[in-house]
C-alpha cells in the first residue's frame, strides 16, 4: 500500500503440474481504493501452458499445446452513495490464448465423443451491480460477453462468441446461516469445425442452485 488508496503488488505462482520447468509464472496489479470505489489493472504471464482438456465420454483427456502467454484485467468498482454495501463493478479482460490467465468461457460440447473444444476467449467484458438491500438481504445481476473463444488448450481463435447472465440473492434469516441462490444462463454462438459440413449452433444452457450454510 503506497497511501492515498494506491496499492501495488508482484507474486510468483508456482504452475505445478501444468507447466514445464522451474520457471513461475508472473502475476502483476497495480490500482487505487478509496471512498468512491476502486480502479485497477492486472497483468499476468503463464511461461508454459501443457494443460489437459477433459472429454465428457469418458476417453482419456487429450494434452493442451499452447506455450503460454499473457492475459490481463482492468476494472473498476463504484460505490453507490448512500447504500452501503451497493456497488457498480465493470471489467475488461484479455488473453492470447487459453492458458491459465485467461477469464475462462461456458462449456460448449460438440462432436461425437462429446469433447469441450472452448477455453476462454480473446477479449471479454463482464458488467455486474450489487444492492444491498439491508444489512441481511443482497441481491446481484450480472451480464458478460466473450469475444471470439478460442479452442481448448491452444491459441487458436475459433470465431464463435457466447454471453451471460447471472442472478444472485443472499438472506441471512438469522445470525451465522445464509440462504443463497444463484441462476445462470449460457449461450455459445454457431461455429464451423473443421470435421463438420454446417455451422454448430449449440442451444443455451440454464443452471443454478440454492444453498444453505451455517457458519459456526
Amino acid at each position: 500500500d503506497g497511501g492515498n488508496g494506491f496499492f501495488a503488488a508482484i507474486s510468483l505462482e508456482d504452475d505445478a503440474l501444468s507447466g514445464e520447468g522451474y520457471m513461475p509464472d508472473v502475476v502483476a496489479k497495480i490500482g487505487i481504493s478509496q471512498g468512491w470505489g476502486a480502479v485497477w489493472v492486472k497483468v499476468a504471464y503463464d511461461e508454459s501452458f501443457d494443460g489437459t482438456v477433459p472429454t465428457l465420454s469418458g476417453l482419456a483427456p487429450f494434452a493442451g499445446f499452447n506455450s503460454g502467454g499473457f492475459g490481463a484485467q482492468l476494472g473498476a468498482q463504484i460505490n453507490i452513495p448512500n447504500m452501503p454495501g451497493s456497488s457498480l463493478r465493470a471489467f475488461v479482460f484479455y488473453a492470447d490464448g487459453a492458458h491459465a490467465y485467461n477469464v475462462g468461457s461456458p462449456s460448449a460440447i460438440f462432436g461425437p465423443t462429446g469433447e469441450s473444444y472452448y477455453g476462454g476467449s480473446e477479449w471479454s467484458v463482464l458488467v455486474s451491480y450489487n444492492h444491498q438491500f439491508s444489512s441481511t438481504l443482497g441481491a446481484s445481476v450480472a451480464f458478460q460477453w466473450w469475444n471470439d473463444l478460442y479452442y481448448a488448450g491452444s491459441d487458436l481463435l475459433s470465431g464463435a462468441d457466447a454471453w451471460g447472465a447471472e442472478f444472485s440473492l443472499v438472506w441471512f434469516p438469522v445470525s451465522d446461516f445464509e440462504v443463497r441462490a444463484e441462476i445462470h444462463y449460457d449461450d455459445v454462438g454457431a461455429f464451423n469445425f473443421p470435421a463438420t459440413p454446417a455451422p454448430l449452433d449449440p442451444d443455451g444452457t440454464v443452471s443454478g442452485y440454492l444453498r444453505f450454510t451455517r457458519y459456526f
